[in-house]
């Protein structure tokens, strides 16, 4: 809970990217367990289980779970390079807000672009 008290009381743009490079972290922990677990099923039950499945899961439903884990992984990939380029270029941490924007931009650019594609294909 002090986590939440902290995160409520600090709220700014580095307290924000922490909360969500976390957030996003453990989400994509466990989409690779599910994906694990749903691509075995060809080697466990054959290619007719995992045609039945895959075309179970064809769903607009399903498709937009996956624009939240493109947006996951566009995040966690963006704010970890601005995590690695303050820490490696100590003079970059005072452009801290500028990068998290341009982190957010370019995640909701490519999330964009990649719901596009999604759902225009159905």
């Amino acid at each position: 809970m002090n986590f939440l008290k902290d995160f409520l009381l600090n709220r700014h743009s580095g307290q924000i990217s922490f909360g969500l490079h976390r957030l996003t972290g453990v989400f994509l922990a466990l989409y690779l367990i599910l994906h694990t677990c749903i691509n075995s099923v060809a080697f466990l039950f054959g290619a007719t289980a995992y045609t039945r499945l895959t075309t179970m899961l064809n769903t607009p439903l399903a498709h937009a779970f996956e624009v939240i884990i493109v947006f996951s992984v566009l995040f966690h990939l963006f704010n970890g390079l601005r995590i690695m380029l303050v820490e490696f270029f100590f003079h970059l941490a005072s452009r801290h807000r500028e990068m998290v924007v341009g982190t957010i931009i370019l995640t909701i650019a490519g999330t964009l672009f990649t719901a596009y594609k999604i759902f225009s294909g159905i």
